[in-house]
């Protein structure tokens, strides 16, 4: 059983706590956070010091904001730590010609289809569907209830917000942002918001190359 450590005492930490602990494939060890004022997180003990952890943990970086997982990532690989594994909860349903990368999260109840790729780092939120030869870019966050349909291809960055719909054969640039409840029907730009139905430009986002 792996040791495993996560990076974050927050909402998103608890979750994936949850889920590693179902797979029983972890053994979650404890958390790491600079900033939280306790020893103690949902009854682990919290580390704030590299050097009291192995080097040989496996480390998941349980952290929503996409820049701050991409910061902390590079801060654990700085500091030795280069093992990450993918976790996958118990019910969701996964294809088994699906490729998964280092790191990512796969919450209950999703269901990814045939020939899907989820690239490192990503996270697919509580109950989100991902169909056909769809790719999801890497340190992208698809929130609960998400619907991606067949050959869409989400790049990197990407935040796609909860109860959005992604129709058949879309691109998303890498660094856009996608509002809650969105229905996309044309391929989006990058570094860009879009909100509604269906999903219009809404304003540029700070570049994120």
């Amino acid at each position: 059983m792996q040791q495993l450590i996560i990076y974050g005492c927050g909402g998103h930490g608890q979750e994936v706590a949850w889920i590693a602990e179902r797979t029983e494939q972890f053994n979650v060890i404890g958390f790491f956070d600079d900033f939280y004022q306790s020893d103690t997180y949902l009854g682990y003990p919290v580390f704030q010091d590299f050097s009291s952890i192995s080097k040989h943990n496996y480390f998941v970086v349980a952290l929503g904001d996409i820049d701050t997982r991409k910061k902390v990532i590079s801060t654990l690989i700085e500091n030795g730590f280069d093992k990450f594994p993918s976790i996958v909860d118990p019910s969701a349903i996964i294809s088994p010609t699906t490729i998964i990368e280092e790191g990512v999260v796969v919450f209950p109840k999703c269901v990814v289809s045939m020939n899907v790729k989820l690239k490192a780092f990503c996270n697919i939120n509580v109950g989100s569907t991902i169909s056909h030869r769809s790719i999801i870019g890497s340190y992208s966050n698809i929130c609960p209830g998400v619907d991606i349909c067949g050959d869409v291809s989400i790049e990197e960055d990407v935040f796609i917000g909860a109860g959005a719909t992604i129709i058949d054969h879309i691109c998303v640039g890498r660094g856009t942002s996608i509002g809650a409840g969105s229905v996309v029907m044309h391929n989006l730009i990058g570094n860009s918001l879009y909100i509604g139905v269906p999903a219009r430009f809404k304003k540029e986002l700070g570049g994120k190359q």
